[in-house]
């Protein structure tokens, strides 16, 4: 189980980290990936609320490029969850895994790759 996010971080709302947290709330077990999109500023990237999550650089895709490089470093993993680096999640998102459409499709195809 991942949950990938790419980020442009801005220190004047640092709501990645938030975002982060939550998910851990939510779903403790998930790998947390986040995916730098070249921000000016990455002193975040050493924050320790970070310090359970993947920190993939140079994300020049955006969330094209999360999608592809969640993937390709993580190609095993039963389900993939994409969300915007602002998205705070009220709850797990547990109940969306067996026979949402879209994961089961991105999974289908992607192993056909």
């Amino acid at each position: 189980l991942i949950v990938s996010m790419p980020c442009k971080f801005d220190p004047s709302s640092p709501i990645i980290f938030e975002a982060v947290e939550r998910v851990q709330s939510f779903m403790p077990h998930a790998k947390i990936v986040v995916h730098d999109s070249n921000s000016e500023d990455q002193s975040y990237l050493d924050d320790a609320r970070l310090r359970d999550t993947e920190i993939i650089l140079n994300n020049t895709g955006y969330e094209t490029s999360a999608i592809w490089n969640t993937y390709t470093a993580f190609p095993d993993e039963d389900y993939y969850f994409f969300l915007h680096d602002s998205f705070l999640i009220k709850n797990s998102m547990n109940p969306f895994m067996n026979g949402f459409l879209v994961f089961s499709l991105v999974k289908s195809i992607s192993k056909d790759i």
